[in-house]
């Protein structure tokens, strides 16, 4: 009877254990969750949240310039050795507006409209600067950027899309700055920029919620319980 018992437990958390690790999710930017390996055929913006905190975006739409992944980054520009310039004077506002709108937002239980740091490399909490090159020197210095300006809850200030944000910041080193990241777009669905090497949709990191065990779980948990109790009937 013991070892009945034993292999009831095992087999139980075994079961759990393979549900949780196969349902790994990443949350949308309606509240719902994702599964990771639906990502390609989703056509909503994602939200990639890692331990609470917004790393970027997948399927964010640029109007008039399509959709984009996004990657918050707060090192040194010259440190970014894959950054893709795709904004331009005349186009800035809507690559911000776009962050404004669909990625800076609150959501289920993340607050990443009203609170500026929750955004990776982001820790001051009235303003998140995201800071958008637009023109790039051939020794690739930033000559120009504009930025979606994200404010708190609690500021008399506006969240705005900056056309010209100046450079006071560009060539120094952004960990170092507790208001303001780079942003990284690349036109979907490369997602070359995300938080892995392997560019495998199944290897995206963001798994922010623990789901609840599937129907399948606990059928096959139930019927493990049921051979177990009639097995100790039978002793």
């Amino acid at each position: 009877m013991k070892i009945t018992k034993f292999l009831f437990v095992l087999l139980t958390l075994n079961f759990v254990n393979m549900s949780l690790a196969e349902a790994s999710l990443i949350r949308t930017s309606d509240g719902a969750t994702i599964d990771r390996a639906t990502l390609s055929i989703t056509e909503t913006t994602v939200l990639n949240v890692e331990n609470g905190q917004l790393t970027g975006a997948f399927n964010v739409e640029v109007e008039g310039e399509g959709i984009f992944d996004v990657v918050f980054d707060d090192r040194a520009f010259n440190d970014i050795t894959n950054f893709n310039v795709v904004a331009t004077t005349s186009n800035i506002n809507s690559f911000a507006s776009a962050l404004l709108n669909s990625v800076f937002v609150n959501v289920g239980g993340f607050l990443f409209d009203s609170m500026p740091s929750l955004t990776s490399g982001c820790e001051n909490s009235s303003v998140c600067f995201a800071f958008i090159p637009k023109e790039i020197s051939a020794n690739g210095r930033v000559l120009s950027l504009g930025a979606a300006r994200n404010q708190s809850l609690a500021s008399s200030q506006p969240d705005v899309a900056v056309e010209d944000q100046g450079l006071f910041l560009t060539d120094r080193d952004l960990f170092g700055a507790s208001a303001a990241v780079f942003v990284n777009f690349f036109a979907a669905p490369t997602r070359v920029a995300l938080p892995t090497v392997n560019t495998s949709l199944n290897q995206v990191n963001g798994v922010t919620d623990v789901p609840e065990p599937s129907s399948i779980l606990l059928v096959l948990v139930g019927l493990i319980g049921g051979a177990y109790l009639r097995s100790n009937r039978g002793s």
